[in-house]
């Protein structure tokens, strides 16, 4: 007998149908390029603009490619971040996911065009208002760079799927290892973002400190990743990113504070003098006890904040 084509759909039938979690990744992969190509099209009106850029953006090339590396991940884990909560507050998925992430990217490639242009406009401003007030210049603006990302990521993004058709999305159980990859890159890009706001060039005038500082944010994500990927369920009830993202914000944090104890320790090393060799086996020894110190820090913050809940 055929079934009856008026009928409800079952949640199971509802959860298996495109599981709002696949287009979490979707947005996050649409947000990502979305940004690369914002920054590529920015860099060319600029080089079109002012054709000694190219000389400058030679010079400090480095620098620059940390800086749109950690735009795009920050793009993509907040796109994927703000819509697992949302679909998971809500109780829906997209209609059309592919329409909806096309959608976003065009919402954010405008978006931050939109953004750097009226930014442009301001600079002068902005320059003589934080002179002025005797705020440290390079802090300041990394400050409100980090809020533009934010701004023009995240409100694009609510924008989309409130105007995009939805459906009832059934609970769907989440793989633990999807909670593992994306804690261990929020802690991954915290620490990009602290040797960004650091001034290395007060230490070391060559930058020879900037190469394993920065390997520091891959190694940190890492060990957080796997320590994750190692305690939390198989299977998960529900993702809670809020949750999730204020877990690495502690983890970090209190890391962070271990790391400023231990670099003023090497500090008074350096100062009381002692070989070369001495201290750089003083330096491997510390920066060793931090990153294992990471894995403890990880159980507590998964059992005290994040309290997984087994699906």
């Amino acid at each position: 007998m055929p079934a009856n084509p008026f009928a409800a759909a079952s949640p199971a039938a509802v959860a298996t149908s495109a599981p709002a979690w696949h287009q979490s990744w979707l947005l996050a992969i649409a947000g990502a390029l979305a940004a690369l190509l914002s920054l590529l099209l920015s860099n060319l009106l600029a080089l079109l603009q002012h054709p000694q850029y190219g000389d400058f953006l030679l010079e400090d090339l480095p620098a620059r490619l940390v800086d749109w590396s950690f735009t795009i991940l920050f793009t993509a884990l907040s796109a994927a971040l703000f819509s697992r909560g949302y679909f998971e507050q809500q109780g829906v998925a997209c209609k059309r996911p592919r329409r909806v992430a096309l959608g976003f990217a065009i919402a954010l490639l405008l978006t931050d065009q939109l953004y750097g242009l009226l930014y442009g406009m301001l600079d002068q401003s902005l320059y003589d208002w934080i002179s002025a007030s005797g705020l440290s210049l390079s802090l300041t603006y990394d400050v409100i760079n980090l809020l533009g990302l934010i701004i023009t990521t995240l409100a694009p993004l609510w924008l989309v799927l409130h105007l995009s058709a939805r459906r009832p999305q059934a609970p769907v159980p989440l793989v633990g290892h999807e909670a593992a990859l994306l804690l261990g890159a929020c802690v991954a890009l915290l620490q990009l973002k602290a040797v960004q706001l650091t001034p290395l060039h007060l230490f070391d005038s060559s930058g020879g400190w900037s190469v394993p500082l920065y390997a520091s944010a891959l190694l940190a994500g890492a060990l957080v990743g796997a320590c994750a990927w190692r305690n939390l369920p198989p299977s998960l009830a529900r993702m809670r990113p809020g949750q999730l993202a204020l877990t690495a914000l502690v983890i970090f944090l209190i890391w962070l504070l271990a790391n400023l104890l231990v670099a003023a320790l090497l500090l008074v090393a350096i100062m009381l003098g002692g070989e070369p060799l001495w201290q750089l086996l003083l330096l491997i020894v510390f920066g060793s006890t931090l990153l294992v110190l990471l894995w403890p820090l990880t159980l507590l913050g998964l059992r005290w904040i994040y309290r997984a809940e087994a699906a």
